[in-house]
């Protein structure tokens, strides 16, 4: 009996390891899905922060553009960026186009009038 007795206890004590070691995989795997859940959901509601500060960008730059001298304000941060952009370029080892410096090309390029339309110049 007393054999019986230890061989039982000995299987029970595997028993409890085997199931004690199933619930910590178990709560180490419902851990990590839980993280990934988290860390989903902050990059979404990153992107959806970020989409929503572009929209408000977008319809201010409109309105400034559909306001009295806002088209020529706009072309003349243009002209600036471009400017600044150039000089950027000064110590560069790089080739560019040679209609790069052709401001005013390149702004008809780009057609600005157009996207904005005649009654808004």
């Amino acid at each position: 009996r007393a054999i019986l007795a230890s061989s039982e206890g000995e299987k029970q004590s595997r028993i409890n390891r085997s199931e004690g070691l199933k619930m910590e995989l178990i709560n180490r795997s419902e851990g990590e899905q839980q993280r990934r859940i988290n860390e989903a959901e902050g990059y979404a509601k990153e992107i959806t922060a970020i989409a929503a500060a572009t929209a408000e960008s977008i319809e201010k730059i409109a309105a400034v553009i559909s306001s009295q001298g806002g088209l020529e304000a706009l072309k003349l941060q243009l002209n600036k960026r471009y400017i600044e952009a150039l000089q950027g370029l000064e110590h560069s080892k790089i080739i560019i186009p040679a209609n790069l410096l052709e401001y005013k090309k390149w702004l008809s390029n780009i057609s600005l009038d157009e996207v904005i339309g005649p009654g808004n110049k």
